[in-house]
């Protein structure tokens, strides 16, 4: 159970009189890690809770429950959950999200790119937002759920959705791509350790409205334009041209990045049959009014915080 999570961060340690134990985090082998986020996997697994039967029953979207969707700077992601937290407490049965502590059981930690400074502090952040929300934890309030990752996105739309939807999932995604593209204005530049790819116009996907997203090396799509790259290496910020933005695929990445909200939402939602609580006008039906959770004809109830 969710509640076991609380308990088993105070057994280990992780939590000690109240506060996140940020000494042994940084201490311990990064196999020690690794080890108590598989455990966590299984004190959280979806199959652990009973389907409701209550409309505020809510499971909520990835970066609305503090998640590295968005924004990964953790007073961004304390804000969110913080905002959660409340709503949940005034107005939901019960509220859903996913357990942070499960993206690092399939995190290759014997790469040779593997970076433990990176995971440690990563690790430290998922804790401190768990211990942020024990209370409502413990009571039940808001439960930390680990869903299957064997899924076929496709084969969920037929599930859940309807017959012959599967296609849906990819013609939404299609479309969620095109419509970011025309939106958003794509920049590059260097500063002291990186390469940064400066991206406005994400209103409707998270309140900053942007987002910057690094690299120790320069973007492959400007590899072959050496006058451009000599200007960002010069200090330059560059507006990418609508050929180049096409080619940094950050479109693309936006959009796969709402559909793995929303196929955490359907997986919850035909699991335990929790109607989605979301930000993002996106995951509602957008700018165009559409959106795969109104192809769910009253099956899926979407609530927009």
């Amino acid at each position: 159970m969710s509640s076991s999570l609380i308990e088993k961060m105070k057994e280990n340690n992780f939590i000690k009189k109240g506060e996140v134990n940020l000494k042994l985090i940084h201490k311990l082998p990064i196999d020690k890690l690794v080890e108590f986020a598989e455990e966590s996997v299984n004190l959280t697994s979806i199959d652990q809770n009973t389907k409701s039967e209550s409309y505020f029953s809510l499971s909520s979207s990835l970066p609305l429950s503090g998640g590295r969707e968005g924004c990964c700077e953790l007073t961004c992601r304390g804000n969110r959950l913080r905002s959660l937290s409340q709503f949940a407490a005034l107005y939901s049965d019960k509220i859903y999200i996913k357990n942070y502590l499960s993206s690092y059981i399939d995190n290759d930690h014997e790469s040779d790119d593997f970076d433990e400074d990176e995971f440690r502090s990563d690790f430290a952040d998922d804790i401190i937002l768990l211990n942020m929300i024990t209370p409502l934890i413990q009571d039940g309030i808001i439960v930390p759920i680990t869903p299957p990752t064997n899924y076929c996105p496709h084969c969920l739309a037929e599930n859940f959705i309807g017959k012959n939807k599967g296609e849906l999932i990819d013609r939404e995604t299609k479309r969620v791509s095109k419509e970011l593209f025309d939106k958003i204005t794509v920049s590059v530049y260097k500063d002291d350790m990186f390469y940064n790819l400066h991206v406005k116009g994400l209103e409707d996907i998270n309140f900053h409205g942007e987002s910057v997203r690094f690299n120790e090396t320069p973007p492959p799509f400007l590899l072959n334009n050496p006058l451009l790259l000599a200007k960002i290496e010069n200090g330059e910020e560059i507006v990418l041209s609508s050929k180049k933005k096409k080619q940094s695929a950050i479109h693309e990445t936006l959009s796969a990045e709402l559909f793995e909200s929303i196929v955490f939402e359907l997986i919850t939602a035909q699991c335990l049959r929790t109607s989605l609580l979301t930000d993002s006008s996106y995951q509602i039906g957008g700018s165009s009014g559409d959106s795969i959770f109104n192809w769910g004809a009253g099956e899926f109830r979407g609530q927009y915080i």
